[in-house]
């Protein structure tokens, strides 16, 4: 009698169902961190509490199973367990840095709870927001992720800790590089509420700086220079305007307001500078055409059209009359800089430099400009009568004319510029139209 038994398939066969067998089984077995992710977002109940009090018995210094027991805790507004928690949890010797982090977060949620159940009017409020307020400021100690600080935040802004919340703001504005603008301009609100104005100005300054859309820049920039204005410190707006002003030297409405800002501040110099750009951007809105490398030299170098012509219509090297030409003008030493850059000196025709910057920069310069007004001209002859320049007050009424502004305001304007000794024959000319 044969005593082998018939195989009904072969041993390696066996073995192979056995380990799928054993590998189904271990991934579906629900291990420790799936566990703990589950719970973490389900809504919160006794059962899940029951869970996690129950395997800290085994592991009583398991550290996410305890802040997830918190938590829990405080969805089912059980503050006093939580609370006990996050101290237990601090106590641990094993506790570093990211677990009294975590524990303190506990804290501030649990004060957050106890100061908000309180009606307004109950009389234990203010001191449960001291406390609250007292928890946020111990957080303002250690780095949080961004979701966390945007929480703090928001915390600190409700409670009326509004330093916590200003140092969150400006954490934000440099780890959530996303929302900086947001992040920036917030802070800077928090500050000018609190009448902090410099501290407010540098915020938007840094919005300023961040924003790559010339509307948005402008009006953060004007918005910097107007709460400086408020806190008196029209000096230190001038100053800093200048620090900040890439991308919009050639501003219209930013040339204006600084114009006007310098004339506060008694800078000379900065409303030397200021009218130079507006009266630039006035002779290129004249009627008369100007090409697109005119425009770029007369913005950049803050010339005259007339003065921009010259230089693009001299030969390649720096002529005597092309010097001259510019010497005529207030910029002669800002435009000697840009040439030697622009290459000039090198022995290029500088039209071709100036039609290659025009290609590159001219979007970027000159977006959606907006136009020259007669009040622009209002403004000039203001400033150039109040500096003593009545040569440049007498030009500017002649071209308010030609522009067909109201003769009954310019006319006398240009007699009396001529009463007042630039020119003797327009004032004999234009004497009956002055009032009186």
């Amino acid at each position: 009698m044969n005593s082998r038994r018939e195989q009904l398939s072969p041993f390696a066969v066996v073995l192979l169902l056995g380990a799928v067998v054993l590998v189904a089984l271990v991934a579906a077995f629900q291990h420790d961190s799936y566990q703990d992710d589950y719970y973490d977002n389900e809504p919160a109940s006794e059962l899940t509490v029951s869970y996690l009090e129950a395997w800290l018995r085994v592991q009583p210094d398991s550290v996410p199973r305890l802040m997830l027991l918190g938590e829990q805790y405080l969805k089912l507004n059980r503050r006093e367990q939580a609370l006990a928690l996050a101290g237990h949890i601090e106590q641990l010797d094993s506790a570093d840095e990211e677990t009294k982090r975590q524990a303190l977060y506990l804290r501030v949620n649990v004060a957050q709870q106890r100061a908000y159940e309180l009606d307004v009017q109950d009389e234990r409020r203010p001191e449960r927001m001291a406390v609250l307020r007292s928890e946020l400021e111990q957080a303002t100690a250690y780095a949080w992720a961004p979701a966390r600080q945007a929480a703090l935040s928001e915390m600190a802004w409700a409670a009326g800790a509004y330093d916590v919340a200003l140092h969150f703001y400006r954490q934000l504005a440099g780890s959530d590089a996303d929302n900086a603008l947001d992040w920036h301009q917030r802070a800077a609100e928090l500050a000018f509420a609190r009448q902090e104005y410099e501290e407010a100005a540098d915020s938007l300054f840094a919005a300023v700086d961040l924003s790559a859309e010339l509307p948005q820049k402008r009006e953060l920039f004007l918005r910097a220079l107007q709460v400086l204005e408020s806190g008196d410190r029209a000096a230190l707006a001038c100053e800093l305007a200048e620090q900040h002003m890439t991308g919009l030297e050639n501003d219209r409405q930013v040339i204006i307001y600084m114009l006007n800002l310098a004339r506060m501040a008694n800078r000379g110099d900065l409303v030397d500078k200021y009218a130079r750009l507006l009266a630039s951007l006035l002779e290129l809105s004249s009627n008369e055409p100007v090409a697109p490398a005119t425009g770029w030299l007369a913005r950049t170098y803050s010339l005259p059209a007339s003065a921009a012509r010259a230089l693009l219509a001299a030969p390649a090297r720096w002529t005597h009359a092309a010097a001259g030409a510019v010497r005529s003008t207030d910029a002669y030493r800002g435009l000697q800089a840009g040439l030697r850059v622009a290459g000039w000196l090198s022995g290029r025709p500088f039209v071709a430099v100036a039609n290659e910057q025009v290609a590159v920069a001219e979007p970027a310069m000159q977006p959606a400009e907006t136009p020259v007004t007669d009040n622009d001209y209002d403004l000039l002859y203001q400033v150039y009568v109040e500096s003593g320049s009545l040569t440049k007050a007498r030009d500017i009424a002649k071209k308010a004319l030609a522009r067909g502004m109201p003769a009954r305001i310019w006319e006398p304007r240009l007699a009396q510029v001529a009463e007042w000794g630039v020119s003797p024959g327009w004032h004999c000319k234009h004497g009956a139209a002055m009032p009186g």
